[in-house]
C-alpha cells in the first residue's frame, strides 16, 4: 500500500468532545503506518505532538454491547471473534 492509499483510508479516533488520533483498518507496516498518521493528523487535524507522547499500536478493535443501549469498543492485541484488524496511533 502507497503512502497516499493510506492517508486516504485514514480516520479520525475520537470522544464526543476530543480527538484522540487516528486508526486505519488491517495490518500494514508499523514504520509507514506512523509516518502517515503523524502527517494526517498534523494536516487534518492540526495537532503536532513530540514523540513522547504518541503511541501506536497494531491489534484488533470488537464492539461490545453494554446495558441500556451503550456500547464500548474494546482493544486486544490478540484476535478476537467478531473483531476487525486495525492500527492506531493515540497521543496521551
Amino acid at each position: 500500500m502507497t503512502n497516499d492509499e493510506m492517508y486516504r483510508k485514514m480516520c479520525v479516533l475520537r470522544t464526543e468532545d476530543e480527538i484522540l488520533g487516528c486508526y486505519i483498518e488491517g495490518h500494514h507496516d508499523m514504520e509507514q503506518f506512523k509516518r502517515v498518521a503523524v502527517d494526517f493528523l498534523k494536516t487534518e487535524c492540526d495537532m503536532e505532538v513530540p514523540e513522547e507522547y504518541r503511541v501506536a499500536r497494531k491489534g484488533y478493535y470488537k464492539i461490545i454491547p453494554r446495558f441500556k443501549g451503550w456500547s464500548i469498543l474494546y482493544f486486544s492485541e490478540k484476535p478476537m471473534r467478531g473483531a476487525k484488524p486495525i492500527m492506531e496511533m493515540q497521543y496521551l
